[in-house]
């Protein structure tokens, strides 16, 4: 049986199946440590009690992605729409700009076009999208 981290599950399969929740404890969280655990989606990594990839040195950067509230508000796999033009888009993926890495970008894809864009995240966070609930 494969094992993956909520990450990894969320943007191989559409949602999370939570193999990994719960191997730490609520004080074992509350003291910041985390279970070590072997991803088949980004490999050797640490998790925390709710399954998240918290590793540094995570191939698919993870804690750097995962980690923010942004992340949470439109992860891959999920609709958001824009707000002036009423156009739906589905969260492809996150990435980090090679030549900045302080720069996290997002590929998303319009639903109608089927055309694929990419944006830093501080432009999908400045108000011109919304969580788009559909299903």
């Amino acid at each position: 049986m494969a094992d993956f981290c909520k990450q990894c599950s969320v943007q191989n399969f559409g949602e999370a199946f939570n193999d990994m929740e719960g191997l730490v404890t609520d004080h074992q969280d509350r003291l910041g440590l985390r279970a070590l655990v072997l991803c088949e989606g980004c490999g050797p990594i640490q998790v925390n009690k709710k399954g998240e990839c918290c590793s540094s040195d995570c191939g698919k950067n993870h804690a750097v992605l995962g980690g923010s509230e942004w992340f949470r508000k439109f992860p891959p796999n999920s609709l958001m729409t824009h707000v002036k033009k009423g156009d739906v888009y589905l969260v492809v993926t996150y990435s980090l700009l090679e030549s900045d890495p302080n720069v996290v970008l997002c590929t998303y894809k319009s639903v109608e076009t089927d055309v694929v864009w990419t944006r830093p995240v501080s432009e999908i966070l400045d108000g011109r999208f919304a969580p788009d609930h559909r299903t």
